[in-house]
């Protein structure tokens, strides 16, 4: 199993925070459900510390992960990740998690 790690920063001022995050719950997830390939979606709200959310895509295998991220819809989602970060001012952190089995 391979998982995409979308860490987004916290931002300062808190009337920016809840518009990003209105954003963010009512226009960008739901192009995340839109995605191919991914088998589960993890959200959470980080109370306090440097980012205010996580979210975890779930792939079968590392090439789910690049057909995904390649389609029309996977563009449209990193599209509106840009967006989400010009207007807020918000950072993202990627990267991507390979579960190992012992």
């Amino acid at each position: 199993m391979v998982k995409l790690v979308a860490l987004w920063g916290r931002i300062r001022d808190e009337n920016a925070q809840e518009g990003f995050v209105v954003e963010y719950l009512q226009d960008h997830i739901p192009l995340v459900d839109k995605v191919p390939g991914i088998t589960s979606v993890s959200l959470s709200y980080i109370p306090n510390g440097q980012y205010s959310r996580l979210a975890e895509l779930y792939f079968s295998d590392v090439s789910s992960l690049q057909l995904a991220l390649s389609s029309p819809e996977g563009k449209t989602l990193v599209d509106h990740s840009k967006t989400l970060i010009d207007k807020y001012g918000v950072t993202l952190t990627n990267f991507i998690a390979v579960e190992e089995n012992h």
